[in-house]
């Protein structure tokens, strides 16, 4: 039966910083942590989207043009 238990906002954190900050594979992360390799991957693509609608809609704001809601 797999695993279910969540990951803590903490090892969110860490993972973003050891990947951002130190370049880290996700082998080594997943290591210093010990959590699966499984969980890095969607950690910074849902990060990396965040960030980047973040930029869009800043971006947007400051031309004056009208804010697209992603849902």
């Amino acid at each position: 039966m797999p695993d279910t238990r969540r990951i803590t906002m903490r090892k969110i954190k860490d993972v973003l910083r050891l990947k951002l900050e130190s370049k880290l594979s996700h082998e080594r992360i997943a290591a210093s942590l010990k959590i699966s390799k499984g969980v890095i991957g969607p950690c910074t693509r849902e990060t990396y989207f965040l960030a980047w609608r973040c930029c869009q809609s800043r971006f947007s704001t400051e031309l004056g043009l009208p804010v697209r809601c992603c849902h």
